[in-house]
């Protein structure tokens, strides 16, 4: 009875799984499906390229759902309390239905790769609790952690967003242009909305609507250095003209989805190579 009973376990367990993989897969290809028709036939990939392109974004999706984002307490990047020496903290701010766990293989290999040319770095996470509240009360999240970090009165600070976190640090730095925040680098960012979020009704998802309020509201003009990364086959900031704004320094990418961004070694080439250049 008992091996029985374990073995339907087992079967359950399975059956789960290759559930919640198939939906995953169906999401992915929709997202992709959706994004390859709003881009231009010039712009659109072979399909030997797309489906390099779909596996990466899909095998990223599983990496972090599965693993990453349930486990944050093992993988996410936090800052060890300083602190009385200079400090330069990079501090990472997620994305919608994500938190700071997604940033474990980006923080790794950003700070492998900026070994030796800070004198005291450190890597810092935020999580934006509350999926699908307003992007204004995550506002307040960031700022509390910010203020956390300017505790050690000799730190500089560097924000960089995934996707709406790349909006949050926006509307934060509308409010607070302090010397201390060096710059703001966005990756996957919908800058000026996604139609991928026009069906849903949740607060942060209508904020994200192409033309909302909330957007119009949000100065274009940076208060401080913006670079904005992102990719033509990003496959939920649609269209991907959306992941810049003309008053940015801007970095085009192609071939990766948009979690796929956070794992991509091309995205961390970029990104220390501009806080190399900050340094």
């Amino acid at each position: 009875m008992g091996d029985s009973m374990m073995y339907r376990l087992g079967e359950l367990s399975i059956c789960i799984l290759l559930w919640l993989v198939a939906v995953r897969l169906a999401a992915l290809l929709l997202s992709f499906g959706f994004a390859f028709r709003k881009l231009a036939i010039q712009q659109r990939q072979s399909f030997r390229n797309w489906a390099r392109t779909f596996l990466h974004e899909f095998f990223a999706t599983l990496l972090a759902f599965t693993f990453l984002i349930p486990f944050k307490h093992f993988f996410a990047p936090h800052r060890k309390a300083n602190h009385s020496e200079p400090e330069t903290v990079v501090l990472l701010v997620h994305g919608l239905l994500s938190n700071s766990g997604v940033w474990w293989l980006f923080s790794h290999r950003v700070k492998a790769s900026l070994a030796g040319q800070y004198k005291n770095l450190s890597i810092d996470s935020v999580d934006l609790r509350a999926p699908f509240a307003s992007l204004d009360s995550y506002v307040k999240v960031l700022d509390r952690r910010v203020n956390i970090i300017r505790q050690n009165e000799n730190v500089e600070i560097i924000l960089v967003g995934h996707s709406m976190g790349g909006l949050v640090c926006r509307s934060w730095l509308s409010t607070n242009n302090r010397t201390d925040v060096k710059q703001l680098i966005t990756i996957g960012t919908p800058h000026q909305g996604s139609q991928c979020a026009t069906p849903f009704s949740a607060a942060n998802l209508k904020q994200m609507r192409p033309s909302s309020v909330w957007l119009k509201n949000l100065p274009t003009k940076p208060s401080i250095k913006t670079t904005a990364i992102y990719s033509v086959h990003d496959n939920l900031v649609v269209p991907f003209t959306s992941g810049f704004c003309d008053t940015f320094n801007s970095v085009q990418l192609t071939g990766t989805g948009h979690l796929g961004l956070l794992f991509d070694r091309v995205v961390v080439s970029k990104v220390t190579d501009i806080l190399s250049a900050q340094n």
